[in-house]
């Protein structure tokens, strides 16, 4: 994959959970969101891992940077089996 590319995955799970996957070039500084969403920060193995916990029916999200790359997930699962997502990633 060049770094011009994009890339955006819908996953539906056996519980017809959907789970967004997005990859963009990690360009300019990343702005979030965090309105009616609790927001924490994680780092884990050197990676910044930014986190909204869903309030008012909106989905969970994770996003962090790596090797060049910006990562975004998201669904309505809860956010440990997000970051535990997120964690596996990386580490392929």
């Amino acid at each position: 994959m060049s770094h011009n590319s994009s890339s955006l995955l819908i996953y539906l799970n056996e519980e017809s959970e959907s789970i967004l996957f997005e990859s963009n070039p990690a360009e300019g500084s990343l702005l979030i969101d965090s309105e009616n969403a609790i927001y924490d920060i994680t780092v884990i193995n050197n990676i910044t891992y930014h986190i909204l916990h869903s309030s008012a029916g909106r989905e969970n999200s994770i996003i962090w940077d790596s090797t060049g790359w910006r990562y975004f997930l998201r669904s309505d699962i809860d956010v440990e089996t997000l970051l535990e997502m997120a964690l596996s990633l990386e580490k392929n």
